[in-house]
This record gives structure tokens, sequence and C-alpha cells, in this order.
């Protein structure tokens, strides 16, 4: 995330981009439970600038089917991460 971070910073564009394997999401975001250090820098980099969006696949057993893109406006996240934005 501090790599994405740093192309923002330079002027450029940069996104971290979430593969949904569940064709009926309709929302998405990191696990603060399952991973907490990842989802600290992920809000950060958010923070920072670094945009995100999520492509929802389909997986038939061999696989990824893309479905659709989801955009920042699905995104979800608790309320200590949105605090600063």
């Amino acid at each position: 995330m501090r790599e994405l971070q740093k192309v923002v910073q330079k002027g450029d564009k940069a996104l971290v981009l979430f593969v949904v394997q569940r064709p009926d999401a309709e929302r998405f975001g990191p696990n603060f439970e399952v991973d907490p250090r990842f989802s600290q820098a992920f809000c950060e980099a958010l923070r920072a600038g670094v945009r995100t969006q999520a492509l929802v696949c389909a997986f038939d057993g061999e696989e990824l089917h893309p479905q659709k893109l989801l955009g920042p406006e699905s995104l979800v996240l608790p309320e200590a991460c949105l605090a600063s934005f």
C-alpha cells in the first residue's frame, strides 16, 4: 500500500482492485478481523488518494468469469476508517 501511496504522491493514479468470487456481491471492503494490518494500510492508502474498485466474478470450478465492476460507492468501511474522509 505504501508503494501505491508514493505513486499518488508523485501525481500519478493508483488503484486497489479487489476480486470478489461471489456473483451476488453488491458491496466490498477489507476484512478487518482477518487481516487488520492490511485493512489499516488500505484505509491509509485511501486517505492518500489511492482509488479502489472490485471486480465481481463467478467461479465455475476452473475459471473466473467477470460479472460486474463495483465502484467506491459500494465500499464498506468501519467508522474508524471513515472518520478521516
